[in-house]
């Protein structure tokens, strides 16, 4: 895909589709529980990476328990972990895979995002008021519902209603979460999902509205993500 295509279809739409990622990427069987766990114990198997696993849980004024991401793992900066960690990731190939297809700014942050059997994801939202982006790379393949794919609300970045959303939300007048960026509504035949196969990606901007859908307990699903604060980026 030329660099000029998916750069527009990114400002249009606020989500694009990326050539697949060239560096190597760990296999899905190295995001194991006792890896995990290893990890979150510290020591000299996790370098000066870092593992944080949601624990939040909502619960609506029925006292119905909302969407919150519960048991979500993210594991931040893998490129710092020990090259001996099977998680290890080469942040060379990161700028390599960056300049491959036009982007010159450095990554604010990078991280897996594992999503293990996660059937009470957040409710659809958005991450900034201003223009961010994360690069999404595919560590398992993700090709059916059941994986509670990624989606996106197509032009969502863009338009008026959704910072009425917000402000809905934050009024709790019509709050579907527990956090004012949750959308208050949600345009549901104007989605984009995020099916891609090992070693794809995509690419969002953060400020449009966004998030996972249900799993089955099943199911996992696991990205390499790239994360760009900065509204420069294109």
């Amino acid at each position: 895909m030329p660099n000029a295509t998916w750069k527009q279809s990114l400002c249009d739409e606020g989500i694009s589709l990326l050539p697949a990622y060239a560096g190597a990427i760990p296999p899905e069987s190295a995001f194991s529980s006792e890896n995990i766990h290893a990890l979150q114990a510290g020591g000299p198997c996790c370098g000066l990476s870092s593992v944080e696993i949601r624990n939040r849980l909502y619960v609506t004024r029925t006292k119905i328990i909302s969407g919150s991401d519960y048991g979500f793992v993210e594991i931040l900066n893998p490129h710092l972990l020990p090259r001996s960690n099977p998680l290890w990731i080469d942040i060379l190939d990161v700028y390599a895979y960056n300049s491959s297809i036009g982007l010159n700014a450095s990554p604010s942050y990078i991280s897996y995002y594992v999503y293990d059997g996660i059937n009470l994801p957040r409710r659809l939202h958005h991450d900034t008021s201003y223009n961010s982006f994360k690069i999404f790379i595919a560590i398992t393949d993700i090709v059916n519902l059941c994986q509670g794919p990624y989606v996106y609300v197509k032009k969502s970045h863009i338009r008026k209603r959704y910072m009425l959303s917000d402000l809905l939300s934050r009024l709790d007048i019509l709050k579907t979460g527990g956090d004012s960026y949750d959308a208050a509504w949600i345009d549901w035949d104007n989605l984009f999902y995020g099916y891609i196969p090992r070693s794809h990606c995509f690419i969002s901007n953060q400020k449009g509205i966004h998030g996972d859908l249900p799993a089955h307990s099943s199911m996992k699903k696991v990205f390499l993500v790239i994360c760009f604060n900065n509204n420069k980026l294109l």
